[in-house]
């Protein structure tokens, strides 16, 4: 192997960067020294910084960066096949450039979060800014349980080591009891975790649990959605005096008759993705990336005609949450609903009239609903709300407990089937 010093990259003062390069079987691997000298002060054969003031101590630090060079080199594994990152890595820590990772609990979670911008998803593209954003949930969420265990015991700390099933239990009641979390949210929080100690294992750090284990059951949310009759009355209301929620309606009758997230809504409007030759919108979802083309309801013709099909300009998801319960009130979508809920481990009954219930996911839940109530095989419907399981899929139905029981007297009204089995 050999070390030798190169200038390279001059900078506006005339002055050059002095640039190592290590040669070994073939390769070639650089590291800047972060020294800079005039051509008239280097001397090439020598490689050394001619005689000037510094001069000393800049070749001597020279001297020893080629050392640390060395010493990488000699160490390497049997078989080991360095790499310019591994090589920068070791220089930028015998150089004091960078300092050693800190490889404690927070200190891993801590640098995973700071790179989780780049994390890709399975689709190959960046991860968004939610499922960015929820990872530091996650780890404030660790941080608030380690202080809570400090109440009782001054010396805790949440470890690599005590991150078992029993100390994830205790993680799982704070989260119910201090946090008032729901089912589904713990669930979410759970697969985060194990995310976290499965990217650990994989970067050689000791993980003695097995993290797979480390699981919290979610609930079926109970939600509403809207009848047919019930689109219907909101596609007749008169709203003509007034544009903001004219324009709210429209945009809520698009999702329901598309059954496309608020996200892709947004999209179709700003690319205008309909073709009026085909009457079809096609679009990629944003969440899936997968190709769709959605046939144009005939309500949907006649609201895109009324606005000559300029689509109404998107608005931020919280002002159309806000904004659509009062075009549901108007529309007189006020029968009280009964769910439940679980909080703080407790299940929770709450009465509340329909159109405060009412989101911009109320009307994709209603176009699956709807579809599937009309007898569409689920498969045809998945295709178009871009599910990928059946499972995720019936999450999305609602049908009300008054229907289903329309549906048993209709079973119960249906002539008997002979099933005796026929005679020899």
């Amino acid at each position: 192997m050999k070390v030798n010093f190169y200038l390279k990259n001059k900078t506006t003062d005339g002055r050059y960067s002095v640039v190592l390069i290590a040669n070994l079987n073939y390769h070639r691997y650089r590291y800047s020294t972060n020294i800079k000298v005039l051509p008239r002060e280097w001397d090439m054969k020598r490689q050394i910084i001619k005689a000037k003031v510094t001069a000393s101590v800049l070749n001597e630090k020279l001297n020893q960066i080629a050392n640390y060079a060395t010493d990488y080199f000699e160490n390497l594994s049997l078989g080991e096949t360095p790499t310019q990152q591994s090589f920068k890595y070791h220089m930028d820590l015998a150089t004091g450039k960078k300092q050693p990772d800190d490889n404690s609990f927070f200190g891993f979670i801590n640098r995973f979060c700071l790179t989780a911008n780049k994390r890709m998803n399975p689709q190959g593209e960046f991860i968004s800014y939610k499922t960015f954003k929820k990872y530091g949930y996650v780890r404030d969420a660790l941080v608030d349980f380690e202080k809570h265990k400090r109440q009782t015991n001054n010396h805790f700390s949440l470890t690599f080591t005590n991150i078992d099933l029993a100390m994830m239990e205790e993680f799982k009641v704070y989260l119910a009891d201090v946090r008032h979390l729901a089912p589904n949210t713990i669930s979410r929080y759970f697969q985060c975790v194990r995310l976290f100690l499965t990217s650990a294992r994989k970067q050689n750090i000791s993980v003695p649990a097995d993290e797979t284990q480390f699981k919290s059951k979610g609930e079926k949310v109970e939600n509403v959605v809207l009848s047919s009759e019930e689109m219907d009355t909101l596609f007749h209301l008169d709203l003509s005096n007034c544009k903001r929620l004219e324009r709210v309606r429209d945009m809520f009758l698009i999702g329901c008759y598309t059954g496309l997230r608020y996200s892709d809504i947004c999209t179709i409007i700003r690319k205008n993705c309909i073709n009026r030759e085909k009457m079809l919108i096609t679009v990629h979802q944003q969440k899936t990336g997968g190709l769709v083309a959605i046939p144009l309801h005939p309500n949907l013709i006649e609201i895109l005609e009324r606005r000559n099909y300029e689509l109404p300009s998107p608005i931020s998801a919280g002002s159309f949450n806000k904004y659509i319960k009062e075009v549901a009130m108007l529309a007189g979508l006020n029968e009280p609903v009964e769910l439940k809920r679980h909080r703080g481990g407790k299940r929770v009954l709450t009465t509340s009239p329909k159109y405060k219930l009412i989101s911009c996911h109320t009307a994709r839940r209603s176009f699956a609903t709807d579809l599937y109530m009309r007898g569409v095989p689920p498969e045809l419907i998945m295709i178009f709300t871009g599910h990928c399981s059946r499972e995720a899929f019936y999450h999305y139905i609602c049908i009300s407990p008054e229907h289903k029981a329309d549906l048993l007297r209709e079973a119960w009204n249906r002539p008997l089937v002979n099933l005796s089995p026929p005679s020899r």
